[in-house]
């Protein structure tokens, strides 16, 4: 089984426990936050084991630079159209652009992306 469908999985696998094991509350709760993160962070420690310490820095530079750049795109946007794209609630970053809890999902997802790309 090739690594990025393992990855995948993983990153699937957390998605569904979250889903599952979800509240009935409406809201936020660091818990499921938390339990969200679990199969894709197992996930990149199976990748960093078999590839070393390279995916620690793509997702390192995933996280700073994507969230870096959502945060341009809805700045960017919001200037010139006058109204917002998108707006952050909990956490968020100056002009609530994006926010503090989304900076994992960008650097999850330039892991696989680079997984794909790796695969190509």
């Amino acid at each position: 089984m090739s690594l990025l469908t393992v990855y995948g999985l993983f990153i699937t696998l957390g998605f569904l426990f979250a889903y599952l094991f979800r509240t009935k509350a409406r809201g936020f709760s660091w818990q499921e936050y938390s339990i969200l993160f679990f199969g894709p962070f197992l996930g990149l420690l199976y990748v960093v084991y078999t590839l070393g310490n390279l995916p620690l820095f793509i997702f390192a530079i995933g996280s700073i630079g994507l969230t870096l750049t959502e945060w341009i795109v809805g700045f960017i946007y919001h200037k010139v159209m006058g109204s917002h794209l998108w707006i952050y609630e909990r956490y968020s970053l100056p002009g609530r652009y994006t926010s503090f809890l989304s900076v994992p999902i960008w650097g999850f997802g330039a892991v696989l992306l680079w997984l794909i790309f790796r695969t190509i």
